[in-house]
């Protein structure tokens, strides 16, 4: 099926590139807002421990989500960038949720106390592969949980970069005209 709509103006492409700037911009500021705000002080409460699987829920449904903007847009480079600028804030901040309600839990986790900030510090340091060695997980669970992270690190990056890739190729040849033999 090509797309027979005319071709794009220098005008809608800054406004599709301004849109996958801003947006998911927005996004990530209001993540941390909810990230340093929305109480999670009392790991027996439930509540606390809903919101990790929401975050988990929330990353599966937005990243399949975007990936479909990708396949329908008319410009899928830029809406690439911003599905992975979307995206990445989700997965780090449940990561950090998880480990600071863990080091809430059985503060023996980790070499050092871990506040919001620092279980987000120590997220992206294990995502970067950077890995100061300032704080450390020392439980058996917390190394669990970190190897599961480094795991799904390489997951993430692999397969959903050639999942990204394979999008936007998939959308510009949906648009490209067909050969008529």
């Amino acid at each position: 099926m090509s797309d027979h709509s005319p071709a794009p103006t220098p005008t809608n492409r800054r406004a599709q590139l301004r849109g996958a700037i801003v947006r998911p911009t927005l996004t990530t500021a209001l993540l941390l807002v909810l990230y340093f705000s929305v109480p999670l002080d009392n790991v027996n409460n439930p509540r606390s421990w809903l919101l990790l699987v929401g975050a988990i829920c929330v990353f599966g449904a937005v990243t399949t989500w975007q990936f479909r903007r990708i396949l329908r847009s008319r410009y899928p480079v830029p809406q690439a960038v911003e599905t992975i600028a979307t995206v990445l804030p989700l997965y780090l901040l449940g990561f950090s949720i998880m480990y600071y309600l863990m080091a809430a839990m059985n503060p023996g986790s980790f070499s050092a106390g871990l506040s919001r900030m620092a279980s987000l510090y120590f997220t992206v340091t294990v995502f970067s592969t950077v890995g100061f060695g300032d704080i450390l997980a020392v439980s058996d669970t917390g190394r669990a949980v970190v190897t599961t992270q480094m795991i799904t690190n390489l997951v993430l990056l692999s397969i959903g970069g050639k999942l990204l890739y394979g999008a936007i190729e998939r959308s510009r040849k949906r648009r490209e005209p067909t050969d008529p033999v």
